[in-house]
């Protein structure tokens, strides 16, 4: 969904989205939201992000743990095949100087069916 293109800038900053926000749409429904990218960054793809906090009724206790479960659905709208990569980001939530700190670490992943992706751990 972006591409870098700014030697000049740093961080995430630098990143050009290329999204003008003309077409896609953020619902919003606690403990559920979603974002529907109608077309952008690329005309022939919908993407649909959704987003879920589980929020178990009558116990606030378990109710305040930081998780979450994000999905994304793509839908080629094109003829031909299309190859697709999605990068999700997080900020180091931790703190500190660098990603180790606060026992923070991340570790790529590969399944059988050769879908790969990155855990991020915060212990």
């Amino acid at each position: 969904m972006c591409i870098n293109n700014d030697n000049s800038a740093s961080g995430i900053g630098s990143w050009d989205w290329n999204l003008n926000w003309g077409n896609s749409k953020y619902h919003a429904l606690f403990p559920r939201a979603w974002t529907v990218y109608d077309g952008e960054p690329d005309h022939s793809l919908n993407i649909v992000y959704r987003q879920l906090s589980p929020c178990i009724p009558n116990n606030y206790k378990d109710n305040g743990f930081p998780v979450a479960v994000f999905t994304y659905t793509l839908f080629n709208l094109g003829k031909t095949e299309a190859d697709v990569t999605l990068l999700f980001s997080w900020a180091n939530s931790i703190g500190g100087d660098s990603g180790l700190s606060g026992h923070y670490f991340n570790s790529k992943f590969r399944t059988e069916d050769n879908v790969s992706g990155v855990l991020l751990h915060h212990m």
